[in-house]
């Protein structure tokens, strides 16, 4: 299911606090898109606050935004070199292949 766009001179003033709701607005994605990049790392996590809702700070997104492109080369570097070491190991009984999980927690350690 694809988000509608509003046109951009429909868009808020925005806070600088946003909500996850705005978040995915504000970046132009999809929930469950947003929240798997968050945990993959290409997002930052949110503001946690006591008695509120997590926010995310929106001078952060814009970093992240800034920083993507040099995120996403290495996130599929490292899948490359998750395939390559995967074929090595076939036949290998002791080795099995890295979950989604362990790729994340792995994300940029080289």
């Amino acid at each position: 299911m694809s988000a509608k766009l509003m046109p951009l001179s429909d868009l808020p003033t925005w806070p600088r606090f946003l909500l996850k709701t705005e978040a995915c607005a504000y970046l132009r994605i999809t929930e469950t898109s947003f929240l798997t990049e968050v945990n993959l790392g290409l997002w930052p996590k949110p503001v946690k606050r006591v008695g509120a809702q997590a926010r995310w700070d929106r001078a952060a997104l814009d970093q992240a935004s800034e920083d993507l492109p040099a995120k996403m080369a290495l996130l599929t570097a490292s899948k490359t070199r998750s395939s390559r070491l995967t074929e090595h190991a076939q036949g290998a009984e002791h080795e099995k292949p890295l979950t989604l999980m362990e790729k994340a927690a792995n994300f940029g350690k080289g």
